[in-house]
């Protein structure tokens, strides 16, 4: 008899456990996604001076005359490891969660501009280059548009 009774009480258990109905408020919907507007203007700043320390390394390789291999070519690797040393910066970087989206285009954004960079190698044809230098430029628009989407968001 015991068994019965807790076969039939087990049985009622994993019905009411299937037939749980689901939140009625997404959990997104009851976070709001702001930021702490100093947070964010931190991020920002940030972000937009590993951009200006990434255009640096990219303009000392720009002005390097291919004419002089060698330089050239001991220029072109150090200023790839000093990109390689603002992407993990940037990824290094705790961003507020209003900006993480921004954050990843960013980070795209710096690794599309290496890809770019090592189509600048002297061997490679300079057209790629500028290709790749222009979808690069696009993500970054992209992250710009997205930073002005957030600017509301913040506290």
């Amino acid at each position: 008899m015991f068994k019965k009774i807790f076969a039939l009480a087990l049985i009622l258990i994993l019905v009411a456990l299937c037939t749980r109905r689901p939140f009625d408020v997404k959990t997104s919907e009851r976070l709001p996604n702001t930021c702490d507007k100093a947070q964010f203007a931190e991020t920002v700043a940030t972000l937009d001076d590993l951009r200006i320390n990434q255009s640096l390394a990219i303009s000392r390789i720009e002005a390097t005359s291919v004419e002089e291999p060698y330089e050239y070519v001991q220029r072109w690797q150090r200023e790839r490891e000093e990109l390689k040393a603002i992407a993990a910066r940037a990824a290094a970087h705790r961003e507020p969660r209003c900006l993480a989206h921004a954050k990843e285009l960013f980070a795209r954004y710096l690794e599309e501009t290496e890809k770019a960079v090592e189509m600048r190698a002297p061997d490679s044809d300079f057209t790629d280059y500028r290709r790749a230098r222009e979808s690069a430029e696009r993500i970054h628009a992209q992250y710009s548009a997205e930073l002005k989407l957030q600017e509301p968001n913040q506290q």
